[in-house]
């Protein structure tokens, strides 16, 4: 299992690893913080998407290009998934596994 910091690596690596990890069908786990900033226990993206605290999702993969890309996680637990705009994935990610 890779165990991946996303502050340690550029949004670029992020983005190729998670799309190459999706391709080769490994699985890739994603979890957010215990809570976001100002105690928050959800965060509305700029898509007016909301991602939730204290939470694992899967990645199924990168949609989009350029300014559009985002992430896109399945909550497996069947509410809220979303799309995670690239720009701020650093911002609501704690961690990705890849197994």
């Amino acid at each position: 299992m890779t165990h991946i910091d996303p502050d340690e690596h550029s949004l670029e690596y992020l983005q190729n690893t998670i799309q190459s990890a999706v391709n080769a069908s490994q699985k890739v786990v994603v979890a957010t913080p215990s809570e976001f900033v100002g105690g928050k226990t959800a965060w509305t993206l700029s898509n007016g998407q909301t991602i939730l605290y204290h939470h694992a999702y899967v990645a199924l993969g990168i949609e989009g290009t350029g300014d559009q890309a985002a992430l896109d996680l399945y909550n497996p637990w069947g509410h809220a998934h979303v799309k995670v705009p690239l720009a701020e994935l650093k911002n609501v990610i704690l961690f990705l596994d890849i197994d």
